[in-house]
């Protein structure tokens, strides 16, 4: 994605400014939040002076992650309920597809094309995005989806690279159309002001 826009070495930047956003690496981390701490160099002790507003802000932790999942469920809730209820019935949970989803910021399984306005976007406007292109995706896939009737078919519809025929036009489209209840709102808004890099 990086190397076709520059040269190697803003490519390695940038994609080290990417893959350290806490909104992002929180997908790579494992369970053992200290263990990852170590790993990364990152700690939860607060840095600089005290009435520094970052002083209490820290990396996601496990419980992050999760609550994630919960607010992209309940999202699907909200904006496709016959979709979010099939999908239960045959044991599709948020964890299945989503976190590969936001590994790569959507790049692993759409054309180059959806995947390049996602991360300009995501780059801009923070996490918002990733729930945002999450249930656009899901809309356009809502169909096939409902017609699934095993764990497994679903997921080879969500996880397979026939992802990448999807319309561009059409995920833009539904991206602005999400509906966010104001709980929602507000726990996206504080996920992003309390997750930065110490």
């Amino acid at each position: 994605m990086l190397i076709i826009n520059m040269d190697k070495y803003q490519a390695y930047v940038s994609f080290m400014n990417l893959i350290l956003n806490p909104n992002i690496i929180i997908y790579y981390l494992s369970g053992n939040k200290d263990e990852n701490i170590m790993e990364y160099g990152y700690s939860d002790t607060p840095t600089g002076d005290e009435n520094n507003n970052n002083k209490n802000k820290k990396i996601p932790s496990i419980v992050e992650k999760n609550l994630r999942r919960v607010i992209f469920k309940q999202l699907l809730f909200h904006n496709l309920p016959d979709l979010c209820s099939n999908l239960e019935l045959i044991n599709v949970l948020p964890e299945d597809y989503f976190d590969e989803w936001n590994k790569t910021i959507f790049c692993k399984n759409f054309n180059i094309d959806i995947s390049t306005k996602i991360w300009d976007l995501f780059v801009v406007q923070g996490e918002k995005i990733i729930f945002d292109a999450g249930i656009a995706i899901m809309k356009e896939l809502e169909e096939e989806l409902n017609n699934c009737e095993e764990k497994e078919e679903a997921l080879n519809i969500l996880l397979n690279s026939q992802m990448k025929e999807i319309n561009e036009i059409n995920i833009l489209k539904n991206m602005q159309k999400v509906e966010y209840p104001d709980w929602i709102q507000s726990e996206v808004q504080a996920m992003t002001e309390d997750t930065v890099i110490p």
